[in-house]
């Protein structure tokens, strides 16, 4: 690790690397730092609310590749760019999900580092981006929002407080979807029923757009219940319009103790039967632990048409059933009972 407040250089350890966002947590032990170094580097306060917004002026701070630190004053264009990186040519980790921020300027490539408010404390990571377009490899920077990583942040640290010798990474719950951001205005051609397309707007006039599935993870309850082309409108009641607020709720919905399962209210892909608005189905999630050695795992979830094929038993999928009302229903109750019909088949 390089420091700018003072020059000196340590070792720190991976405590934990997202398997969908791709930003890792480093920790390291002050007393390895020069006295003087402990007396100039203080701890980096962050500010994941209120929300960086458009407008909002911003410092970025970071270091070059000499080591020096280099800041310059911007504002923010907008702070909720959902961003689709196409599948590259070769398998490899690619940013899904992502909702970045941009600037009024272009400070190039060169250097990593934060976005701070006049106070100094961070509203967001500035990092590099790539992707691939006609055979070329495209390099480029852009924020990662603070309430995005601010929440690990506070786990590990728990963590390490409870454990400091031996702290577990952290669970991270996914869907096993890849989904894209589509404008409202645009949906409403796919199919999306008017008044979900007033609901949404109001719910959230800054974005103006709903969520479309692109892709499962194969083998997975995602892959039994999504099909590409589906509008995601809202889990478990909850209406949502973001990547962030599909999140949150996965996050708190648990399913026993090998992954999630919700309840999606959908808007099916064009061309389907189901009547758009109409579709409840369940969506099998997965845990998993966010560690140093999770790069290989990431790449399955993060990027699913790669070629790569989890194993069934990485995923317990939500069984579909059917309630008094005939509605396609999903509870764990349906599963189990399966499994004891099966059972005692096999005896």
């Amino acid at each position: 690790l390089s420091f700018g407040a003072h020059p000196a250089e340590i070792t720190g350890r991976v405590r934990f690397l997202h398997p969908l966002h791709n930003f890792a947590l480093v920790s390291y032990d002050p007393a390895h730092l020069p006295p003087e170094a402990r007396t100039k580097v203080a701890a980096a306060v962050l500010a994941p609310e209120p929300f960086i917004r458009r407008g909002d002026v911003v410092h970025l701070a970071g270091l070059t590749k000499f080591l020096r630190i280099m800041q310059r004053k911007s504002t923010v264009t907008t702070a909720t760019s959902a961003i689709t990186i196409p599948m590259p040519e070769v398998p490899r980790f690619r940013a899904v999900h992502e909702e970045l921020v941009k600037l009024d300027q272009d400070f190039g490539a060169t250097f990593s580092g934060v976005l701070t408010d006049g106070a100094g404390r961070v509203r967001a990571l500035w990092g590099s981006y790539s992707e691939q377009v006609e055979k070329e490899e495209r390099e480029w920077c852009a924020g990662l929002p603070s309430d995005v990583f601010a929440p690990w942040v506070a786990k590990v640290v728990a963590a390490l407080e409870a454990d400091p010798a031996d702290a577990p990474p952290p669970v991270v719950r996914t869907l096993d979807a890849e989904l894209e951001a589509v404008l409202l205005s645009k949906a409403a051609q796919f199919g999306l029923p008017g008044e979900w397309v007033s609901r949404l707007d109001k719910l959230d006039p800054e974005r103006r757009q709903v969520l479309r599935v692109r892709q499962a993870v194969a083998n997975s309850g995602a892959f039994a219940a999504l099909k590409a082309g589906d509008m995601l409108l809202a889990v478990n009641g909850a209406p949502l319009t973001c990547f962030r607020d599909v999140e949150k709720l996965i996050a708190q919905v648990g399913y026993g103790d090998d992954g999630a399962a919700a309840a999606a209210a959908l808007a099916p892909a064009a061309g389907t039967s189901s009547q758009a608005g109409g579709a409840s189905k369940a969506a099998g999630g997965r845990k998993r632990k966010g560690g140093a050695g999770v790069a290989a795992d990431a790449a399955t979830t993060a990027s699913p048409g790669a070629g790569s094929t989890p194993s069934p038993a990485a995923s317990r999928s939500a069984k579909r059933g059917r309630g008094a009302s005939g509605k396609a229903t999903s509870t764990a109750a349906a599963a189990d009972k399966e499994k004891e019909e099966e059972g005692a088949q096999g005896q």
